[in-house]
């Protein structure tokens, strides 16, 4: 009994910060009810006496040893019973409670992590989104596909004197790099930076600005307003 009762007091002491928690002091009280209740449904009804010590000491209260025994197993069968089922329903209550709590915290604890995960993920999708954008604006205003164009350019080696961003191969060095080609004021230095003059200028440099390093490709048209909605993708 000693044994037990330790174990039982321990539970409801450190049942909530102890390692084991709410749930050991729960199993401990039901347990601890369990056998005191039949111990005392023994001892009350037993028919001979379990403690003849008693013998001589229950007549001052006007009640014989068997009584008293039987008594004394009533009080320890039933109504500690009750308290110790009422002290276990109320520590099976705090339990729920706690597991409540900490799924809660570690809910809370979750969406404060999200916003730093989800950062890259969402500057990706507005990335996405403004690519989309120009890449739609791009063919409205030349009448060509930016995929096709990209195709076109590699078809007719223009990477091998500009760096292009996105175009496999070589990055020539002969002429200016195209990045950020939507962005720029002028064609070649000299011309307004507009769909339309770009689209006359790829088809045939030299009649533009017989000055200029670049020559005549031989660009159809439509291959010139494919490489043009490519171009005015880079922003």
């Amino acid at each position: 009994f000693l044994f037990t009762a330790a174990l039982f007091w321990w539970a409801l002491i450190h049942g909530r910060y102890g390692r084991m928690g709410y749930g050991v002091a729960v199993i401990y009280v039901f347990v601890t009810a369990a056998h005191s209740g039949a111990l005392g449904a023994l001892i009350a009804f037993s028919p001979q006496v379990l403690y003849p010590i008693y013998q001589s000491t229950t007549a001052q209260w006007g009640l014989d040893a068997i009584e008293d025994q039987q008594l004394a197993g009533i009080i320890m069968w039933i109504p500690a019973g009750v308290l110790m089922t009422i002290l276990g329903v109320a520590l099976f209550a705090a339990w729920l409670g706690e597991a409540e709590r900490r799924v809660k915290l570690t809910q809370s604890e979750m969406l404060k992590k999200r916003p730093a995960k989800a950062g890259p993920t969402l500057m990706l999708l507005l990335l996405l989104g403004c690519n989309r954008e120009q890449k739609q604006l791009a063919m409205m205003s030349t009448g060509g596909d930016p995929n096709r164009g990209k195709d076109a350019i590699e078809r007719y080696g223009c990477n091998a004197c500009h760096n292009i961003p996105g175009v496999p191969g070589p990055k020539g060095m002969v002429g200016p790099p195209l990045d950020h080609m939507a962005a720029r004021a002028y064609i070649g230095g000299k011309f307004p930076n507009n769909p339309q003059m770009m689209i006359q200028w790829l088809q045939n440099p030299p009649a533009f600005d017989s000055q200029s390093a670049m020559p005549n490709l031989g660009v159809t048209e439509a291959d010139s307003r494919d490489i043009t909605a490519y171009l005015y993708t880079l922003k």
